[in-house]
């Protein structure tokens, strides 16, 4: 098909912003052919005013493009995983996506809303309340609509699972940061009251960006996966292959929110946070920042020394180009 972009079959390179010197490319070589009919540009615009109507949206069309779409990728209402040749069809408030074999109706993103993102952050834990603040700080930095900050003893409220709920529930393409205790196939607070194993999680959405501040989350990628995040495809999941100690669990993240900026790509930000970690860490008189704060549980006292893992047992999963943002394109 000429002229038309097959975002799947290219060649994304990324260069250090620094340097200007290579640091890698990533080759995709998902290639699609379609060889029946294609309607008309006309047929889908028709299509997509209709469609927009229903959205509540009486805006004009500014903009319209052939281009091949994963739907999950690129709509609120559709996690299809298959290629699609489809019309972009943009208005002022809504791109309506037509399948260009029939003009059928394929999804919808809206461009004045961003993704959704949680933070839960087991409050047993030393510091976690810094922990979830900086989480939903650096969450609303990545351009998401931070509609949660659960800084608790358990993530159950009454007979309602708060973490599992916003995992199954919702549109797809969110975020969340979970700190709490876990390993490879479950996560479970300090006050063993709650936990959440892997396979207890059913039809769980598709999400951008997941940083799971737990013991050994990345030591297989089935919690990147259970997530909809494909190792070198899409998405970004940030997680510890082995057990994490008490300090890096804070102070890598202190340095990595700082990177994340929903621009750079998250496995650029990952690097530049690793190669700001301190090789040993003292806690300040006073508490407070990656210290912990006098009177919460688990604080440690000042003069305390440690030593940071090396290597840093963090791993990424997903898309090394991705800035896994928040915002609607």
């Amino acid at each position: 098909m000429n002229n038309v972009f097959n975002p799947y079959d290219a060649v994304s390179v990324t260069i250090d912003e620094k340097t200007n010197v290579l640091l890698g490319y990533s080759v995709y070589k998902n290639k699609f052919e379609y060889k029946g009919d294609i309607i008309s540009e006309d047929s889908a615009i028709n299509n997509s005013i209709s469609n927009a109507k229903n959205f509540n949206s009486n805006s004009e069309v500014i903009g319209k493009r052939l281009t091949v779409i994963k739907p999950k990728d690129r709509t609120l209402d559709n996690s299809s995983d298959s290629l699609m040749l489809a019309y972009q069809i943009d208005f002022e408030d809504i791109v309506i996506f037509i399948d260009a074999s029939n003009g059928n109706y394929i999804g919808n993103t809206t461009k004045k809303n961003k993704k959704e993102a949680q933070s839960f952050s087991d409050e047993g834990l030393w510091n976690a309340g810094y922990s979830g603040n900086m989480a939903a700080g650096g969450l609303k930095q990545m351009d998401y609509n931070v509609t949660k900050n659960l800084k608790a003893y358990t993530f159950k409220n009454g007979n309602v699972d708060q973490l599992k709920n916003f995992i199954e529930t919702g549109d797809g393409g969110k975020a969340m940061f979970v700190n709490c205790h876990g390993n490879p196939y479950s996560l479970a607070n300090t006050r063993n009251n709650w936990s959440l194993n892997i396979d207890q999680i059913k039809n769980p959405r598709v999400f951008r960006f997941v940083f799971l501040n737990s013991c050994k989350g990345a030591y297989y990628d089935n919690w990147a996966r259970k997530f909809g995040i494909k190792p070198g495809e899409w998405g970004a999941f940030l997680g510890w292959t082995d057990n994490v100690y008490t300090i890096d669990s804070v102070l890598f993240p202190e340095r990595f929110w700082k990177y994340a900026d929903g621009r750079r790509p998250i496995y650029r930000a990952m690097q530049m946070a690793k190669d700001e970690m301190p090789s040993t860490y003292t806690t300040n008189a006073g508490g407070g920042g990656a210290t912990g704060t006098p009177g919460e549980e688990g604080y440690i006292p000042s003069g305390t020394h440690f030593v940071s893992q090396k290597p840093l047992p963090i791993r990424f999963i997903g898309s090394k180009d991705t800035d896994a943002s928040g915002r609607i394109y």
